[in-house]
């Protein structure tokens, strides 16, 4: 199926770029600021504004209300917000999950549900050397 992005490029518009050039854009931006829809930056209330995609589920037939008024500092800290977060695998079961990029080898919600902790609520891990011991032990006992 493809993400919106890729149904998009495969439309009439080449690239995300000349969506955004298109018709349609500047219609559906003119329609969003008639609106009684909120017109200032939705962080910090500055009257020069972009639109931001909040979804782009509907990419090229979005509703008015997936838009969101940002300033340029604003609308540029929340792309950069969404490219820290990528889909990566589990460290366990490969399932792949969506983390911060600087989270690499993070465990999925299931794996991390079956870790277990100490009485201290530190993370248990199974020593081998423990084992050795117990068995020495039982041996000579």
């Amino acid at each position: 199926m493809g993400s919106p992005l890729d149904r998009l490029v495969g439309s009439k518009y080449n690239t995300y770029e000349n969506y955004l050039n298109s018709d349609h854009w500047r219609n559906l931006k003119a329609e969003y600021r008639a609106s009684n829809l909120p017109q200032a930056c939705a962080v910090c209330g500055s009257k020069h504004v972009q639109m931001h995609h909040k979804t782009y589920v509907r990419l090229g037939r979005e509703k008015i209300t997936d838009l969101e008024p940002l300033c340029r500092t604003h609308h540029e800290e929340k792309h950069a917000q969404a490219k820290a977060w990528i889909d990566y695998p589990c460290k366990r079961c490969n399932k792949l999950i969506r983390i911060k990029a600087k989270h690499k080898g993070a465990l999925c919600y299931d794996c991390r549900r079956k870790v277990r902790f100490d009485s201290n609520g530190r993370r248990y891990r199974r020593y081998p050397y423990r084992e050795t011991v117990k068995q020495e032990l039982a041996r000579l006992g």
